[in-house]
C-alpha cells in the first residue's frame, strides 16, 4: 500500500482465456485482485473492509448491466 505494485492484475473485460499460468502467477492475480478491492473501498485490511461496507440495494437491470462485459474481437 502507498506505493507502486509489484504485480498487475486486469480488469474490466470479462474473457475466457487458455490455461497457460503456474499456481504462483494464479495466487498472485487472485493477491491483486484483493489488494484492488480493498483500495476501492478506502481500507488497508480485509476487517477495515468489512467495517466499511455500504451494500446498495438496485435493481435486476443494474445487476444485469453491471455484470462483465466479453470483447469482442
Amino acid at each position: 500500500h502507498g506505493g507502486l505494485a509489484d504485480w498487475k492484475t486486469a480488469e474490466g473485460i470479462s474473457m475466457e482465456v487458455e490455461y497457460r499460468e503456474d499456481e504462483e502467477t494464479i495466487v498472485a492475480d487472485l493477491i491483486g485482485g484483493l489488494r484492488s478491492g480493498l483500495t476501492y473501498g478506502g481500507a488497508e485490511t480485509i476487517k477495515e473492509l468489512q467495517r466499511k461496507l455500504n451494500y446498495v440495494l438496485i435493481t435486476a437491470a443494474t445487476r444485469i448491466e453491471n455484470q462483465p462485459h466479453r470483447k469482442i474481437t
